[in-house]
């Protein structure tokens, strides 16, 4: 859902980023973060998670 006011090609690129991401870091946590609009990917960290990358297609998709 957080992707659907994005263009179809910003949709499919935010997809294959995102299964780079899972295929380089098998145990990656996906998680929206919509205030900030991205996709953020943590690693656990023993009982925790530590934030490893994001995607960020505002800029593209725009701020509404």
């Amino acid at each position: 859902m957080f992707l659907v006011a994005c263009p179809e090609p910003v949709r499919r690129i935010s997809g294959t980023l995102r299964g780079i991401v899972t295929q380089a870091m098998p145990d990656v946590i996906e998680r929206v973060r919509a205030g900030w609009r991205l996709i953020c990917q943590d690693v656990p960290a023993g009982r925790r998670t530590s934030y490893f990358c994001y995607i960020a297609p505002e800029a593209i998709c725009g701020s509404s």
